[in-house]
């Protein structure tokens, strides 16, 4: 990941935890980054847990990339 960004977080925790049960069931993913002093979230939702951890990872650099732009 930090290779398609070319920026490098931190991070500070990963969770994972089965929404749905069975066969298919749904994993979600949280993370938790840190980079600058700042701290962001992400979630990832799939049936696969290496996709929704890197939803998860993807949602959280998102949400640092749009709080730096609405701090200018």
């Amino acid at each position: 990941m930090e290779r398609c960004v070319g920026e490098s977080f931190v991070l500070e925790d990963y969770i994972v935890r089965s929404v749905t049960g069975g066969k298919d069931a749904q994993g979600e993913v949280i993370v938790k980054l840190a980079k600058n002093g700042k701290k962001m979230r992400g979630r990832g939702l799939s049936t696969d847990v290496v996709e929704a951890s890197v939803r998860a990872y993807v949602d959280a650099i998102n949400r640092y990339y749009y709080q730096m732009k609405l701090e200018g």
